[in-house]
Formats: structure tokens, C-alpha cells, sequence
């Protein structure tokens, strides 16, 4: 059932449908057509800081006008009622808002309610119907709107089934859904091939003339200037790409390859203050009344070095005691730690194991904080002398890896977790590439089950190696 928020004594012209089993309707679309005093007072009413005052004076000086001289003559109505800048906006914005709503849903009945035709509106305010006309898949960009509904707008406008525009849309849809975890398509491999030309004939009721007009459509698609695809040769193999999933990958290996020898910022103190890593180790184990294994004394010695490094190991092996530990270290040698995990659960867990002692929030959290802080603020936290821990890796996926890596550039990271749990719902398995090599050799430092890598000290003559596949 259509819910409107409707006030006592607003008409209205609509186009209904009953429902079955009860007395209610689904309005499809609907036009305020009220015309009484009360229904013109209590519509004005409704909106945000107007009170029953104002709209009594607006009713009784204009009549059932009202409404088109605020549409048409907003100051008109400020300077003889004596309205504020705010009420007036309110005033104005509220009724244009109203008849524009009711001709989106008027143009795009497939939404089939008000809230969704306010939802379009409120995504694209600005020449809504020109935009959705020149392309109905923007529809599906708002919180939802499915692809089939701006797919069957698009057909009802008159897109050609078969057109490019079309195809190419589906594709991407397809390609963003995927939730297999794999970075690419292998266009190379028949198998691969045909099972997205069948996915996309499904999606789009189409049929192709054969594999190779589709093979030669992704071609064409993938040519075009800012193309959200990329089709890739590597090996003699074509591998289809999103462009983010593309450009994500691409930074990874580059930043990687960038710090991979780099010294941190706690071994340049090391060398030139002498402090002694050693010392901080055994204060921590003092303070916590705990005692490092050799293994964990090794690690936590061994991935202070480098800008990057990667700890990982089953359940039980002592990750978060070496995490405390070298959050620790780099805390006494006066540097600034920052721990993240990828979800608030993940995080609060560990939060409680550092006694909260350190800035701790999700990896959603800090991007977001980034993108809505000024530069100067960011470069107080993007410096050398921080340090980034980074638990549950395993779930992080190459577009957050590539988006906290960008960000945090100057930072020193650690990247923790067990490539053996959970993996990360979008596609690139972050941890597992960071350590499994083309080979599928795991190229660790290993004992009794506990695996560390100091850093990335291999990387393969061609970059593209780094990221191997699925």
C-alpha cells in the first residue's frame, strides 16, 4: 500500500488502483488539486517552520491562488506577508517540489510510488526528466531502483533492445553484482566467455548472432573514450576488467612496489637515536605481565622495519598479543599508531584486547572521515611517523586496499590476518595476493604454524604478476 503524507483537507487528483482484500489504494500518480481554505491552510502548514499564522495570512490574501503566486512570485509573497529568507524557501521549494514529484512519477510510472518518485527527485533535482530521457539507467545509481526497473524505462522510451547503450549497460550491472570474488573475466577462455554472453541474453531478453559478435561488442565497448570496462592482454589472455576494479589493482602494485625496500620511521629512530627496540619489547611484556614466544618476539622485531609488512597466522597463534606489542614500540619511540579493522565488530574486539590505549575505528570510518576533513587536518595523520595496524585483513578488498593505501601514502602499515577466514565480498582478495605468489607458493617465514613476511621482499619481473587472477 502507497503511503502519502497527506494532511486534513488537501485534495487531490490521482490515478489509483484498489488493492485486493481490504479498502486501501495504490496511487500511481497524483496531482495536489486542493482548493478550500482549510485544505490551502493546512497544506501550508505542513511544511517546516511555516505555522498556522503565516499560513492563514498567505490563504486569506491570495485565495485558492495561493499556490501558483508562490510558484511564480516567491518575493511577491516575502515582501506582503513579511516572510523570512528561510520561510519563504521552505514555502517555495515545498509546492514547486510537489508538482515536480507528481510529474516524475507521471513520467516514470514503473516506480509505482511517491516515495520513490522523491527519492529520483531527490537525486537529481535539477532537470530530472531531460536526464532520465537522455539515459534511463541513471535510476538504477538511486537506492532502490533495480536494473530491471531502469531497464524497462529504457525500452519504453524507445532504446533500441539490441543498442550498444543498452548492452552496455547490462554489462556493467552484471559485472558490478558479481559477488565470485574474481578480479577479472577471462575473455580468452570459451568457458568464461559464454557464460557471461548467456547472463547478459538472460538480463536483457536478447539474443546475440554468436560468441564472436559479443566478443567483438566488449571490444568496441572497451574502446570508448572513459569506457567503465578495460580489457587487459596479459599472457596471450584478454581479461575483462571494471575500470575501478582495473585502476585499484594497478595503484596496489604500484604503491607496493614503490615501498617495498623502505625503511619505517621506528628503524630510522632506531639508527639515529638509538632507541632499542629490544628495551620497548621487554617493557611491554612487564606492563602486560605476559611473555613473548621466540616467534612472537621475531615478528613483532621483524615488521617494525619496513613500510609494509604483512603478519598472518591461524586462529590461536597470537596475532593480537603481537599487535599490542608493536603498537607499543612504536609508541615509545614517539610515533603516532592508528588501528583499523574492517567492521565494528572486528574493531571493538580489538579495541578491548589494547585496552583502548589507541585510536581505533573501521577502515569505512576513516575514508569517510578523510573525504569529509580538509587536507591540512589529514596531513597530521598521513605522516611518517605513523603507523597503521590493520586487522582482519583477510576481508579487505583491492578497491578499500587501493582507497586507505592513497589516502594514508606517507604511513607505515601492517596488515594482519588469516587468509584462511572470511574473504571480502567485492572482488580482490587483498591479504591472499599480498602472500600467495603466481605460483601458488605461499612465500613466508613459517614456524609451528605461525607466518610471517617482514615485507613484500619478492615482486616479480612483470608487475602484472603480482596479481595473478582469481
Amino acid at each position: 500500500m502507497t503511503t502519502i503524507n497527506l494532511v486534513a483537507g488537501m485534495e487531490l487528483e490521482a490515478v489509483v488502483e484498489p488493492e485486493k482484500d481490504n479498502n486501501a489504494y495504490r496511487i500511481h500518480e497524483f496531482t495536489v488539486l486542493t482548493k478550500t481554505t482549510k485544505g490551502l491552510i493546512s497544506y501550508l502548514k505542513s511544511f517546516k517552520g511555516v505555522h498556522s499564522l503565516i499560513a492563514e495570512q498567505i490563504v486569506l490574501r491570495y485565495g485558492n491562488d495561493a499556490l501558483e503566486i508562490l510558484k511564480n512570485e516567491p518575493d511577491r509573497v516575502k515582501r506582503e506577508i513579511g516572510l523570512t529568507d528561510k520561510q519563504i524557501e521552505v514555502l517555495s521549494k515545498g509546492v514547486n517540489r510537489t508538482d515536480i514529484v507528481s510529474e516524475i512519477l507521471r513520467f516514470i510510472p514503473e516506480l509505482k510510488t511517491v516515495n520513490m518518485a522523491k527519492r529520483v527527485f531527490e537525486a537529481i533535482p535539477q532537470n530530472t526528466i531531460n536526464i532520465i530521457q537522455n539515459n534511463p539507467y541513471v535510476l538504477h545509481e538511486i537506492p532502490g531502483i533495480s536494473f530491471p526497473t531502469a531497464d524497462t524505462v529504457a525500452l519504453r522510451l524507445g532504446i533500441d533492445p539490441l543498442s550498444p547503450f543498452r548492452v552496455n549497460h547490462g554489462l556493467v550491472y552484471l559485472l558490478e553484482k558479481d559477488t565470485s570474488g574474481n578480479l577479472f573475466v577471462n575473455l580468452s577462455n570459451t568457458d568464461e566467455l559464454t557464460r557471461l554472453s548467456v547472463m547478459l541474453e538472460d538480463l536483457l531478453r536478447i539474443r546475440f548472432r554468436d560468441i564472436n559478435d559479443f566478443a567483438y561488442r566488449l571490444q568496441a565497448f572497451a574502446a570508448m573514450q572513459d569506457s567503465p570496462i578495460v580489457i587487459e592482454s596479459y599472457k596471450n589472455q584478454a581479461h575483462l576488467y571494471r575500470r575501478e576494479i582495473y585502476e585499484a589493482m594497478m595503484f596496489v602494485i604500484d604503491h607496493v612496489s614503490t615501498v617495498k625496500n623502505k625503511d619505517s620511521e621506528l628503524k630510522k629512530r632506531m639508527n639515529s637515536k638509538g632507541f632499542s627496540l629490544s628495551n620497548s619489547i621487554h617493557m611491554y611484556e612487564s606492563r602486560r605481565n605476559v611473555y613473548l614466544t621466540d616467534e612472537q618476539r621475531n615478528a613483532v622485531k621483524n615488521s617494525v622495519m619496513k613500510r609494509l609488512s604483512v603478519i598472518t597466522g591461524g586462529p590461536g597463534r597470537g596475532k593480537t598479543e603481537i599487535i599490542g606489542c608493536i603498537a607499543n614500540c612504536w609508541s615509545d619511540c614517539g610515533c603516532n599508531v592508528l588501528l583499523l579493522a574492517p567492521t565494528g565488530r572486528a574493531m571493538n574486539k580489538l579495541k578491548t584486547a589494547t585496552k583502548g590505549v589507541y585510536e581505533t575505528m573501521t577502515i569505512d570510518k576513516l575514508i569517510v572521515m578523510i573525504e569529509r576533513t580538509s587536507s591540512r587536518s589529514i596531513s597530521m595523520i598521513n605522516s611518517k611517523s605513523t603507523l597503521i595496524i590493520v586487522d582482519e585483513s583477510s576481508m579487505i578488498d583491492i578497491v578499500k586496499a587501493a582507497s586507505l593505501l592513497h589516502y594514508m601514502d606517507k604511513c607505515s602499515f601492517i596488515f594482519v590476518g588469516d587468509i584462511d577466514q572470511l574473504p571480502p565480498i567485492s572482488p580482490g582478495n587483498f591479504l591472499k595476493e599480498l602472500i600467495v605468489g603466481d605460483d601458488d607458493k605461499t612465500y613466508l617465514v613459517t614456524t609451528h604454524g605461525f607466518a610471517l613476511r617482514a615485507m613484500l621482499n619478492f615482486l616479480y619481473d612483470d608487475p602484472s604478476d603480482f596479481w595473478h587472477g582469481h
